[in-house]
C-alpha cells in the first residue's frame, strides 16, 4: 500500500456480490484508490497469486472449487503475507471466527456492509497485518541475534542448551545415548597476541567451518565462549557404540584442527582438547552432564592437550574443574569476598580525575584475583549476576560517602554483562540504589559489550529515564557498525585497549583503518568518546586527536582501593602523570 493506493485481490464468484463490493467502495474511496482484481474460484485465485502481490485479499469462503476454512488456508499458503479478509454470510459467524484463527486478519458479513464500513475494515486490516508482521520480524531478528554465534554463525550457547535439553527429553523417553562434548582449543591465545584479532577471528571461523564438516546433520556443534565449542552427538545407529562414536568423532575433530598450520600465509599451531560425557553414564541433567564434559576436557588439558577424554568419577572435584571453581565462587559470595576496585577517570576537557569505574576483584588467599581468573565460570554458572550486585552495592554505598566528604568526584562507572541486563531483580536492585542515594543525572554510568545492546533495548531505556549515561564497550575483534551503534540508546562509546594499540600504527596499516573508521561511527552518530587502556605519553597526545572526553590507564592511574583513588580526585593529570613518571 503506497501514496494511498490499495492494490485487493477479489476472489468472490458471484457477478452480482463483486459489482456490489467494488462499487460501494468507489464510491467511498475519499483519499483512498483501491484497485481490485478479480479471481472467481480458488483455483484462479492461486494462480493469480503465484504470479503477482496484493496488499489484500477479500476472500468469499464459499466457491465453486473451495468452501469455509479451507480456501482460508489454501490462499493463505500463497497469500506471500498479503492481508486476507473474509467474506461470510450472516448466518456463519462461526466460521468467519475460525478463519480468523487460520490467519485470516478480519471478516465481513456479506449484505451487511457499506462502502465506507469495508474500507476501513480493509486500511485497518492492512494496517494491523503490517504492524504484527513487523513484530514477527523483529522477534525473528532477536531470537537469531539470542540464538546465533555472530562471527562463526554457529548456534549460540543458549541455542545449544535449548537442543540440549529437548534432546534429553527425547532421548529419555526412547532410552537412546548422547554424547556431550566440551572443546577449548590449545595454543589459540598466542594467535590472537601475535596476529592479531582479524587473524583470530579467521581461525575461528575456519576451526567452526572444520568441526561442523566433522559431524552428522543431525548432531549440533556450537560456540559457547571465545574459543570454547560445545558439541552435542546424538542419533546414533543401531547397534553402534555409542561411546566409540563419539570419540572417533571427537578425535576426528582434533586431528582436522591440529592440520591448521597457517592463518592467512602466518604459520599457527592450534590444537583442541575435548572432553565428553555420555547420557545415561555420565548424568540425566543438561547441567549436570556438561560440568562432567568441561571436568573432562581440564583433564585432557592438563593430560597433554590436544586430546580426547571421557569424564570419570576420579575427575570430581579436581583442582581447575569447573565444578571446582564454581565451588569456590559460591563460598566466596557467601563469604563477601568480591569486592571492587576503582581505576581513576580524568575529564579532558577539565584536565582532571573526577570519577572512578569500579572493577572486579575476588580476595582469595590473601591475594586479589582479577576476572580473567573467573568471570567466564561465573557467567556460564549465573553466579556473575550476583557477584555484580554485590560489587555495585558496596560501590555505590562508597560513591555516596566521597560526595558527602565534599570530595571532587563526579561520575562512577559501572560494568553490567548481558546476564545482568537481562536479570530484572538486578536492574531493578540498581534503580532502587541510585534513586535513594539521591545520585545527580548522569553521575553514574554503566558499560556494556555492543553485543548486548540489541537485546537489551527495553532496560537501557529504563536506566537511562532515571538519569543513568550508558556507553557501549567497543573491542578491535568486534563487528561494528553503524546500525548496531544507531539502534541502541547510548550516551556514548568507551574504546578498548586494543583500539587503543590500533590507533597508533601507521596510517596505512590495515587495523588503523578499521580503528579509524570506528571513531567515524561514533562522530557520525555524535557519541562522546571514552578511552580505557592509556599507557604512555604518545597515546595521551593521541586522545587530542580524536577527540576524547574521558580516559583511564595505567599511567593516568591503575585499578586501587578507595583510599588510593579519593586522593586523586580533583587532581590536574599533568601532576598525576608526573608523579607517575618519577
Amino acid at each position: 500500500m503506497e501514496d494511498g493506493h490499495i492494490q485487493v485481490l477479489l476472489v468472490e464468484d458471484s457477478d452480482l456480490d463483486a459489482r456490489l463490493v467494488t462499487d460501494r467502495v468507489a464510491i467511498a474511496e475519499g483519499g483512498d484508490i483501491v484497485e481490485f482484481t478479480r479471481a472467481r474460484t480458488r483455483n484462479e485465485a492461486l494462480n493469480t497469486l503465484d504470479a503477482r502481490s496484493f496488499d489484500c485479499i477479500l476472500l468469499d469462503l464459499n466457491l465453486p472449487d473451495g468452501r469455509g476454512v479451507e480456501n482460508v488456508e489454501m490462499v493463505a499458503a500463497a497469500a506471500n503475507y498479503a492481508t486476507i479478509v473474509v467474506m461470510t454470510g450472516l448466518n456463519d459467524e462461526s466460521t468467519a471466527i475460525a478463519a480468523l484463527k487460520l490467519g485470516a486478519q478480519e471478516y465481513v458479513a456479506k449484505d451487511n456492509y457499506d462502502g465506507p464500513s469495508l474500507l476501513r475494515v480493509l486500511r485497518h486490516a492492512i494496517e494491523r497485518n503490517k504492524l504484527l508482521s513487523e513484530i514477527n520480524t523483529k522477534r525473528d531478528e532477536e531470537y537469531l541475534a539470542a540464538s546465533q554465534d555472530t562471527l562463526t554463525g554457529l548456534p549460540s550457547r543458549k541455542l545449544f542448551e535449548d537442543r540440549g535439553r529437548h534432546a534429553l527429553a527425547a532421548a529419555a523417553r526412547n532410552g537412546r545415548p548422547l554424547a556431550f562434548c566440551f572443546i577449548d582449543l590449545d595454543g589459540f591465545k598466542p594467535v590472537n597476541d601475535q596476529l592479531g584479532h582479524a587473524a583470530g577471528d579467521e581461525l575461528l571461523k575456519r576451526i567452526a567451518s572444520l568441526m561442523e564438516g566433522a559431524v552428522r546433520s543431525s548432531d549440533t556443534i556450537a560456540r559457547v565462549g571465545g574459543d570454547e565449542f560445545a558439541a552435542l552427538l546424538s542419533e546414533f545407529r543401531q547397534g553402534e557404540d555409542a561411546r566409540d562414536a563419539a570419540r572417533h568423532v571427537a578425535e576426528r575433530i582434533c586431528a582436522q584442527i591440529s592440520n591448521i598450520d597457517s592463518i592467512d600465509g602466518r604459520p599457527v599451531s592450534v590444537g583442541a582438547s575435548i572432553g565428553i560425557a555420555m547420557y545415561p553414564d555420565h548424568g540425566q541433567q543438561f547441567d549436570k552432564l556438561m560440568v562432567n564434559a568441561d571436568m573432562a576436557m581440564y583433564a585432557a588439558k592438563r593430560a597433554s592437550g590436544n586430546t580426547v577424554m571421557f569424564y570419570t568419577a576420579s575427575l570430581r572435584g579436581q583442582p581447575g574443574s569447573s565444578q571446582s571453581l564454581t565451588a569456590d565462587i559460591q563460598r566466596a559470595l557467601e563469604q563477601g569476598d568480591f569486592v571492587p576496585a576503582y581505576q581513576p577517570i580524568w575529564n579532558v576537557a577539565d584536565g582532571v580525575i573526577d570519577g572512578a569505574e569500579v572493577l572486579m576483584r575476588w580476595r582469595h588467599d590473601g591475594a586479589m584475583r582479577l576476572p580473567t581468573q573467573f568471570y567466564v565460570e561465573s557467567e556460564r554458572s549465573g553466579q556473575i549476576v550476583e557477584i555484580g550486585r554485590q560489587i555495585r552495592r558496596t560501590a555505590l554505598r562508597q560513591f555516596q560517602r566521597w560526595r558527602a566528604r565534599g570530595l571532587s568526584v563526579k561520575r562512577m562507572a559501572l560494568n553490567l554483562s548481558a546476564s545482568e541486563l537481562a536479570d530484572d531483580p538486578a536492574i531493578a536492585e540498581l534503580l532502587e540504589l541510585v534513586a535513594d542515594f539521591g545520585f545527580p543525572a548522569g553521575s553514574v554510568q554503566v558499560e556494556v559489550a555492543l553485543a548486548a545492546l540489541a537485546g537489551n533495548v527495553a532496560t537501557l531505556q529504563r536506566l537511562r529515564a532515571q538519569g543513568i549515561t550508558v556507553l557501549a564497550e567497543l573491542d578491535a575483534g568486534a563487528e561494528v557498525s553503524l546500525n548496531a551503534l544507531a539502534s541502541g540508546p547510548l550516551d556514548g562509546v568507551k574504546l578498548s585497549r586494543d583500539i587503543m594499540e590500533q590507533l597508533m600504527l601507521p596510517a596505512d596499516a590495515p587495523q588503523r583503518r578499521m580503528a579509524d573508521a570506528v571513531i567515524v561511527l561514533a562522530k557520525t552518530l555524535a557519541l562522546p568518546i571514552s578511552a580505557v587502556g592509556v599507557e604512555n605519553e604518545n597515546e595521551l597526545a593521541m586522545l587530542g586527536t580524536l577527540p576524547c572526553n574521558a580516559a583511564q590507564g595505567f599511567m593516568l592511574g591503575p585499578a586501587s582501593d578507595l583510599d588510593n583513588v579519593a586522593a586523586l580526585f580533583g587532581r590536574p593529570v599533568s601532576d598525576v602523570v608526573s608523579s607517575s613518571v618519577h
